[in-house]
């Protein structure tokens, strides 16, 4: 089985290799004169409308064609809210198995407060905010106070208080590590809990982050 991510990124002339790949069951290699012969089943998804792509002159019709044999419409999570708590449940168990920690519950205060969300970037955002969770309650329960903005309008962040009291350090040392550590969580909160991205933006490590926020 062959699976291809977001189909309706891929450029024009990727597109028209992909279409003679499929038709005639072969391919080479890059940097190879051998042919190759392939006997896959295809499975493609994509968040943008294909027909609209092909009318904007971005997607090539003969491969849409080739392609949509069983097409499956996935409604966004906005629109299966219900969804949210089997979701969550399934993050948590699988962010559990990868760190070999002690699986972590999200209470259904909080459960309830995520259904309210709109979720924009659909499912993966989700799963980051999951994954920030995970990484940043230091307790077994995931409770509405640890969900941070936008997600819980309720949330105040830090206080002018908070940051007050950061100038009352006398060691520029523990006053940098404090900011350090805020500004790294406030930049995992506006990347919607997408670490990996904050780690390349800010020029750092996922692992750095993870102990900074920890």
């Amino acid at each position: 089985t062959l699976f291809l991510d977001e189909i309706g990124d891929m450029n024009i002339n990727t597109q028209a290799k992909m279409l003679r790949a499929l038709e005639s069951k072969t391919f080479q290699r890059i940097g190879s004169s051998r042919t190759l012969e392939m006997d896959v089943r295809l499975i493609t998804s994509s968040n943008k409308n294909l027909e609209t792509e092909i009318k904007n002159g971005n997607f090539r019709e003969d491969l849409f064609y080739r392609i949509n044999v069983v097409p499956i419409q996935v409604p966004p999570l906005r629109e299966r809210k219900a969804d949210i708590p089997m979701l969550v449940d399934v993050f948590l168990e699988a962010l559990s198995k990868q760190s070999s920690e002690p699986r972590k519950t999200m209470s259904g205060d909080a459960l309830e407060l995520l259904q309210q969300y709109p979720w924009n970037g659909n499912v993966r955002e989700l799963k980051n905010l999951v994954e920030r969770l995970s990484i940043m309650v230091k307790g077994q329960t995931i409770e509405t106070s640890d969900i941070p903005q936008p997600y819980n309008p309720d949330h105040a962040g830090v206080s002018k208080r908070e940051r007050r009291w950061l100038f009352t350090m006398d060691s520029l040392e523990d006053a940098r590590t404090v900011f350090e550590e805020e500004f790294l969580r406030r930049k995992v909160d506006e990347a919607g809990g997408d670490i990996k991205s904050v780690a390349k933006t800010c020029g750092t490590t996922v692992k750095y982050i993870k102990k900074r926020i920890s």
